[in-house]
């Protein structure tokens, strides 16, 4: 029952800051919602008994987006509301059904059960490794692909500036 609840709360709670980050017209709210819904999201490690990733998902975020503020702070016009606009509507619109497809196919298709082992050959590292990438599979894909879109949109945003520059 606590679980089932603590999960929920953390959905709306990772889902609303996340959304803010992206919706954001400010450069600063939108990196401290991002802050904020990565601390969140350490506490489906925290549920699902893996404290240890847990802990370093708040230790390695919390530093890495910190470094992102400052970079920010240093960057850019915190006064300064963004304004995007979508030039390729149909390709983002494709990107997302594809996006959509493949994740529904990624969590359909994953089986946690079918990783059941001993534990009392391994060591305590062996154990954090192969738990990571069994039962655990599913969430460390999922922080992959979160690290992937990150990367491509800090490449976006910097040829839009260096183009910028340029003119």
């Amino acid at each position: 029952m606590f679980e089932t609840l603590a999960f929920y709360i953390l959905s709306v709670l990772v889902l609303g800051f996340f959304l803010v980050s992206v919706l954001s017209t400010s450069v600063l709210y939108a990196i401290s919602s991002l802050a904020a819904g990565m601390v969140f999201l350490s506490g489906f490690y925290f549920l699902l008994d893996a404290e240890f990733i847990g802990a370093i998902q708040i230790i390695v975020y919390s530093g890495a987006i910190l470094g992102l503020y400052s970079f920010a702070m240093m960057f850019f016009d915190a006064s300064i509301k963004v304004k995007e606009s979508l030039k390729n509507k149909r390709f983002f619109i494709l990107a997302v059904i594809f996006s959509a497809f493949l994740l529904i196919g990624i969590i359909f298709g994953h089986d946690i059960n079918a990783y059941e082992t001993s534990f009392e050959i391994l060591t305590s590292t062996q154990e954090i490794g192969f738990i990571l990438f069994t039962k655990y599979m599913l969430a460390f894909e999922f922080m992959a692909v979160l690290l992937l879109i990150a990367l491509i949109c800090a490449i976006v945003l910097t040829q839009k500036s260096i183009q910028k520059d340029k003119q």
